[in-house]
């Protein structure tokens, strides 16, 4: 059972890239496959909207092209700007699926 309602729902998010920069490229290839298998389930989900289908098209888009780079080169600002945005995406994709099922086998 998902536990959601508005006041626990974030109203703001504050996407910095910069504070990525010189993290080991375990923990950013971490986050960023986390990241993926979210805008992935997203996607597949059922309770779907285009809205939520666009939001996790973009965020996998993004990610396939950015990930590669942000793990290979960890002061590579833009790539970690892209994989920052990719984020943001598949959060708003997962909060409008109605989805978690990918936390309860992981």
């Amino acid at each position: 059972m998902a536990i959601a309602g508005s006041r626990i729902t974030p109203l703001l998010s504050v996407t910095e890239p910069e504070l990525m920069l010189g993290l080991s490229s375990e923990f950013i290839a971490a986050l960023g496959m986390n990241s993926l298998t979210y805008a992935i389930e997203a996607y597949v989900s059922t309770p779907v909207n285009p809205v939520t289908d666009a939001c996790a098209l973009s965020a996998i888009k993004i990610l396939s092209n950015a990930l590669r780079r942000a793990v290979n080169d960890s002061l590579d600002l833009q790539a970690h700007e892209s994989v920052a945005y990719a984020k943001f995406l598949t959060g708003m994709a997962f909060n409008n699926a109605s989805q978690g099922y990918v936390q309860t086998f992981t």
